[in-house]
């Protein structure tokens, strides 16, 4: 695992322990646009529901990281094969968000 691998999931294990709840009440995907994948595909509240995202340095070093925290507990579909697809996003699940 690259430095940029363990400092993206280092970060992000220490905001999701910062804002409570097991890996599994929490998402992980995925995608070329953080963005859009959060606040219009997940439905993530904006200023209400904890979320992050972090850009590896391509494609498969997302896929490991997604890989890693799905590993520890973490809910998500790993379904994302976009070669561009190279920002990690978490957000914390709640009755508004689709997963």
């Amino acid at each position: 695992m690259s430095q940029t691998e363990d400092k993206i999931i280092e970060e992000i294990l220490k905001y999701v322990a910062q804002k409570g709840g097991p890996p599994s009440q929490w998402y992980v995907g995925i995608s070329k646009d953080p963005q859009k994948s959060l606040f219009k595909e997940h439905n993530v509240p904006k200023d209400k529901t904890p979320w992050l995202y972090r850009f590896a340095f391509d494609h498969i070093e997302a896929e490991r990281i997604e890989d890693m925290l799905l590993r520890r507990g973490f809910d998500g579909a790993q379904i994302n094969k976009d070669i561009n697809a190279k920002a990690i996003y978490v957000y914390k699940k709640t009755p508004q968000t689709k997963e």
